[in-house]
């Protein structure tokens, strides 16, 4: 048996397709859903995209993203907005929190934003 956490699982992923990757976890802070949902966009604008697979992440609250090249990779990482606070490509300053942290085609962890 082998036991996996969230950055095992995505250094694994990385790993195995050999593709860059993206581990989120939404951790805006709201009773209402509506509100949630709205501020977490506000946070990762990149999750309005019309892809089910993205709207069932969203919901779960967390998801995983592997992408074609690092270049992507990084597109999505600076628009989304953690503890860290606004970036350069998203300014918003809200309650929205979404936690990112990127790894290598090689499984290498890269940077997150906390």
């Amino acid at each position: 048996m082998k036991s996996l956490d969230h950055i095992d699982t995505l250094q694994e992923l990385c790993r195995a397709t050999g593709r860059p990757g993206l581990y989120f976890r939404v951790n805006t802070p709201a009773d209402d859903i509506c509100v949630q949902v709205e501020e977490t966009l506000k946070a990762a604008p990149w999750l309005r995209r019309d892809d089910e697979a993205l709207i069932q992440c969203l919901m779960d609250s967390s998801g995983y993203l592997l992408f074609d090249s690092e270049a992507e990779m990084w597109d999505i990482f600076e628009q989304t907005v953690g503890d860290d606070g606004p970036t350069e490509r998203n300014p918003y300053r809200g309650i929205g929190n979404v936690y990112a942290i990127t790894c290598y085609a090689n499984g290498e962890l890269g940077t997150e934003n906390t």
